[in-house]
């Protein structure tokens, strides 16, 4: 999926307060889409905050509770 899909598909819809995407759908190291599309431009588009997570059940279930161990 690319940030042109995510912008295509979610314009106009009612997301909440944020949307959390899995760090796979950008590059490596990088805030961008396979499509050249920076995270903050889909951030943009879609007016609202996008979080990406590790592709794993637990930092799902903590940005989902609001939990950070980052401190």
């Amino acid at each position: 999926m690319t940030g042109g899909d995510l912008i295509e598909q979610l314009k106009g819809q009612d997301l909440g307060e944020e949307l959390i995407i899995p760090k796979v759908m950008l590059k490596a190291d990088e805030d961008i889409f396979l499509d050249d599309v920076t995270l903050d431009e889909v951030r943009e588009a879609l007016d609202i905050k996008i979080t990406p997570i590790a592709n794993d059940g637990y930092d799902y279930l903590d940005a989902l509770l609001g939990v950070s161990y980052d401190e």
